[in-house]
């Protein structure tokens, strides 16, 4: 069978988007493997397939490149919102979003840009990295450079069970960070991660509350942090191209 599919980025952080409102995936483990090899097939972090909701706009499942599912991702939120105004014509300058870790309010900005309410962060430990979640788990390690930086020879690294991210500070609004994905391994940039990091930073005190800018390789995303550490992530999401899939996974219609 063929399946319909838009690939979209959002700070390099790509994946594939499949809606679900008349279509069920019954294999979304086997077609997120197959559409996410970069030589061998669309090419992305993952697959996010959409679907009615009973308290939202839209609600999304996401599933990484290696097949596991993941809880929250910021920078798809802004995506699926952009999805929701160009193919499903919602007019509103509010686009409501379901995820695992609740419902997430998104809103359109002007110049094509996004602004997703995060939730406030929570932390789980207080070492010389800490673990943040922000609906999913991160660890954040701080370092003096992040270029020269081995995730594999960092201390306790647990790609199995959290995100992490290494950041340097720029200045008190303003980080560097690389990120290594649960199931997706490095990529260029992660929306929760930036959050993540941010809070960290204002945590330690390394960072001032506010508009905070989190630079990854894949382009530079904006974190609000408020006193009590709730979060806003704002930035831009992107239409890459459409297409169509052959899948032998079984569909119902």
């Amino acid at each position: 069978m063929t399946l319909d599919f838009v690939k979209m980025q959002a700070a390099g952080n790509d994946y594939i988007y499949i809606d679900c409102f008349e279509k069920r995936v019954y294999s979304p483990q086997k077609l997120a493997v197959k559409l996410s090899k970069r030589r061998y097939g669309a090419g992305g972090d993952g697959i996010i397939l959409m679907r009615q909701s009973k308290c939202a706009d839209v609600a999304i499942s996401i599933y990484n490149a290696d097949g596991s599912k993941a809880a929250m991702c910021g920078n798809a939120l802004r995506c699926v919102a952009l999805y929701m105004k160009k193919f499903r014509f919602i007019r509103r300058k509010t686009v409501f979003v379901e995820t695992q870790s609740g419902v997430r309010e998104v809103k359109c900005l002007p110049g094509g840009y996004f602004s997703a309410e995060m939730g406030k962060a929570e932390f789980k430990s207080e070492c010389a990295c800490q673990l943040v979640d922000v609906g999913n788990l991160h660890r954040v390690e701080w370092r003096q450079s992040v270029q020269d930086a081995d995730f594999f020879r960092l201390n306790n690294f647990r790609p199995d069970m959290y995100n992490t991210e290494i950041c340097r500070v720029v200045s008190r609004s303003e980080i560097e960070a690389r990120v290594y994905e649960r199931g997706s391994g490095e990529t260029f940039s992660c929306g929760s991660g930036a959050c993540a990091a941010a809070a960290s930073g204002v945590k330690k005190g390394v960072l001032c509350p506010g508009k905070i800018a989190v630079s990854f390789p894949g382009g530079k995303l904006t974190v609000e942090v408020s006193e009590n550490y709730a979060l806003r992530l704002i930035g831009g999401a992107d239409i890459v191209y459409c297409g169509r899939v052959s899948f032998d996974g079984k569909y119902d219609t």
